[in-house]
C-alpha cells in the first residue's frame, strides 16, 4: 500500500473501487430503462383481435375522434349498443400524459401499457383487462 491511499476488498483502491461501483449502477439503470413490460406491449390490433374472438363485430375502418385526446390511433364500436373505444398512444408514457391532461374525462378510463378504454360496458372491461 501506497501513503496515503486508502484499500478495501483485499487491495482494491478506492478510487477503482468507485469506478466499478459506477459502472455497476449504469449498467443497471440502462437495462431497467430499456426493458418493458409485457403489459406495454400490447397493441391496438392484438386489443381488437380479442373482441373479435369474444364474437364482437369490431370493423376496424370506424374511428373515434382520438385527437382530442392526443392519441394517434383508435378504434370505436358497440357491445349491447353501448359505446366502447379503444385509443393507441405512442407510449405508455403518453397515455398516462393525455389521462392527466384530460383528468375530467379520461380519469376512471382504463390503461393497459399505450392503450386507454373508454366504456362503461362491463363484458368491454373484462375482455379488455384479460388481454395479456
Amino acid at each position: 500500500m501506497i501513503d496515503g491511499e486508502i484499500c478495501i476488498l483485499g487491495g482494491l483502491d478506492l478510487k477503482k473501487f468507485g469506478l466499478l461501483v459506477v459502472a455497476v449502477f449504469a449498467l443497471l439503470v440502462i437495462s431497467a430503462c430499456g426493458s418493458e413490460s409485457k403489459e406495454n406491449s400490447v397493441t391496438l390490433d392484438q386489443m381488437v383481435q380479442a373482441y373479435q374472438e369474444a364474437g364482437i363485430e369490431v370493423d376496424t375502418s370506424k374511428k373515434p375522434m382520438f385527437q382530442m385526446v392526443q392519441a394517434q390511433d383508435g378504434v370505436i364500436f358497440s357491445i349491447d349498443k353501448q359505446k366502447v373505444a379503444l385509443y393507441e398512444y405512442s407510449s405508455e408514457k403518453e397515455a398516462s400524459k393525455a389521462k392527466e391532461e384530460n383528468a375530467d374525462i379520461m380519469k376512471n378510463w382504463p390503461q393497459k401499457g399505450a392503450l386507454i378504454l373508454e366504456s362503461s360496458n362491463d363484458q368491454a372491461l373484462q375482455i379488455f383487462n384479460s388481454v395479456k
